[in-house]
């Protein structure tokens, strides 16, 4: 009986350990989303049609090349990074002082999640070429009451809505980076893993029992 068990343990344990190990991309490949972005003194408003599929997509916009990029990862532990990367061949927002906006999904197509997750975190930095100007962190919480309280919708902030920093035209801002750091809502184990849970946990009572009973366990 012992050994029963101790192979019943082993393998519940291999088999919750290879559905943890497994990658779970959380964003639908090859599903499409929108970039939002404008300047409120020199315009050029866009709603880039995008496919989420990791390969780079260039765009045109008031005489720049954009490129859009994204990557979805698994980080474990029921964690999942998602980045989206913005560039440009110059000056996205090019009048002094004025107030830029960006966002994901303003015109109702956000990204599409293949799970129930949790937004815990959401990053907004800014560039210009390689150089960071400026990392925004932990704005999901400014959201998170009106738009997002419980699984996360793949908007940010919402449909119909922007992120919007004033006094920031004419910076040299040549791209920005989205990057947002969910967590699985539910993590239902496997049906192969729960039978294995419950084989094991009915051994452990037959074990249980048999003492009771003053028979030998071996």
């Amino acid at each position: 009986m012992k050994h029963l068990i101790s192979t019943l343990l082993l393998a519940v344990s291999m088999a919750l350990g290879a559905g943890n190990a497994l990658a779970s991309p959380i964003v639908a490949n090859g599903s499409s989303y929108s970039l939002y972005l404008q300047g409120l003194v020199s315009g050029a408003l866009v709603n880039l049609p995008v496919t989420f599929d990791g390969i780079a997509e260039t765009f045109t916009r008031a005489g720049l090349t954009l490129t859009v990029n994204e990557s979805d990862t698994d980080l474990g532990s029921g964690m999942h990074q998602i980045l989206i990367n913005l560039s440009a061949n110059g000056d996205l927002y090019p009048s002094p002082g004025e107030t830029i906006t960006m966002s994901l999904g303003t015109d109702g197509n956000g990204l599409d999640l293949l799970s129930s997750v949790y937004l815990e975190n959401a990053h907004i930095r800014l560039y210009t070429g390689d150089t960071l100007l400026a990392d925004y962190n932990n704005i999901a919480n400014d959201f998170r009451s009106d738009f997002f309280t419980g699984a996360w919708s793949g908007f940010f902030p919402a449909a119909g809505k922007t992120w919007g920093l004033s006094g920031a035209g004419g910076l040299g801002i040549t791209g920005f980076q989205f990057e947002f750091l969910a967590s699985d809502i539910t993590d239902v184990p496997e049906p192969g893993s729960s039978l294995l849970i419950f084989a094991a946990l009915l051994a452990m009572a037959a074990a249980a029992k048999l003492r009771r009973n003053g028979k030998a366990v071996l």
